[in-house]
């Protein structure tokens, strides 16, 4: 018996010996297998961590080259951060560098060289003046800037103070328009005369400024209307189509219908003109200088184009005195000219045809 278990003990220990070897190797095998694969996990974690930091510091740089043209793809203006917004969403290494000198340690080697990657060669980014302008809309739309357009008009001249009302145009370099009458005394002759000569406009008044006749029929009104024409011909030499209305085409004086008397007119080519602003100078009493100068003033910018009713008659002395003053605080005025009326000039009508 002892021989058996003698011969039998050296081939249970081989057996042992071959199976611990069997499991070294297995072991072996598995970490050689394991340690790559491990390996290649670890790096493949860190490439896409490094290559998610890069897209993020891409598109950050899109945004911070975007606050300097201003092209913001939320397009309102109300819609655009401001400046310190936008140095808050910027990372710290895309802010400007600081002023300390750079480190002398060497930096890590790239990653690609470390995992023995080919790197395609990188285009070369353009400079600034490389770029594109970036065109805003916005800035190219310039605001219109809205001319007030402000017409002195004088009815009822000419009188003893025509002559004083053009010296105070003069003197401001403005031109007005005179809404005149039919006066045939030598003594009125040079003033009809000097309007035109100075660059002012003439209008119709009527010749007669008699309420009650002009108005009676179509034909009174007719009759008046020519007579007046006819005879600013004869002493400006000018045919004058320009007209305003004795009491304004409002009036309640018609016998007839007033649209009669404006188809006539334009029948006629003559164009009519009312008036928005009123100094009111023609009251029942005689208003100070300060009244009139209020009455205007505090009217005038309620329209874009202004048409100012004056009156040039002998007894209004304030409207004389009130004028430089008007036409000194217009002319302050932003964006507001004062001109005579043209045939360009949009019509101020209180009533018109349909």
């Amino acid at each position: 018996m002892s021989e058996k278990h003698g011969s039998t003990e050296p081939a249970a220990n081989r057996r042992k010996r071959v199976n611990r070897l069997k499991r070294i190797i297995l072991t072996t095998v598995a970490l050689l297998i394991l340690i790559p694969t491990v390996t290649c996990v670890v790096l493949a974690i860190r490439v896409g961590v490094l290559q998610d930091k890069l897209d993020k510091k891409g598109v950050t740089t899109i945004v911070y080259e975007s606050n300097d043209s201003k092209d913001y793809e939320s397009g309102g203006k109300g819609n655009q951060p401001t400046g310190q917004e936008m140095m808050e969403e910027i990372p710290e290494t895309l802010k400007e560098p600081s002023s300390e000198k750079p480190s002398e340690e060497p930096s890590e080697e790239p990653l690609e060289e470390q995992l023995d990657i080919p790197v395609e060669p990188e285009e070369p980014e353009a400079s600034v003046g490389e770029k594109e302008p970036v065109v805003s809309e916005v800035e190219d739309i310039k605001e219109e800037v809205t001319v007030r357009k402000v017409y002195f008009t004088f009815d009822d001249g000419p009188s003893e103070n025509t002559d004083k009302i053009l010296d105070v145009l003069a003197e401001y370099d403005v031109k007005a328009t005179f809404f005149v009458i039919g006066k045939t005394k030598d003594y009125y002759i040079p003033m009809y005369q000097r309007i035109v000569e100075e660059g002012h406009s003439l209008g119709m008044h009527s010749f007669s400024h008699e309420y009650t006749d002009i108005y009676e029929s179509v034909e009174n009104f007719r009759q008046d209307l020519h007579k007046i024409q006819d005879y600013l011909y004869d002493v400006t030499g000018q045919v004058i189509d320009l007209y305003r209305f004795p009491g304004g085409s409002s009036n309640g004086y018609c016998r007839t219908d007033i649209d009669d008397y404006l188809t006539y007119l334009r029948d006629y080519n003559i164009s009519y003109f009312d008036w928005n602003v009123s100094s009111e100078d023609a009251s029942e009493y005689k208003l100070t200088k300060e009244e009139i100068v209020n009455n205007v003033i505090s009217r005038v910018d309620k329209y874009e184009t202004v048409v100012v009713l004056f009156h040039d008659a002998a007894y209004r002395d304030t409207t004389v005195e009130a004028l430089p003053e008007i036409i000194e605080k217009i002319q302050a005025m932003e964006n507001t000219v004062i001109l005579p009326i043209t045939d360009e000039t949009e019509l101020v009508q209180h009533r018109w045809l349909e």
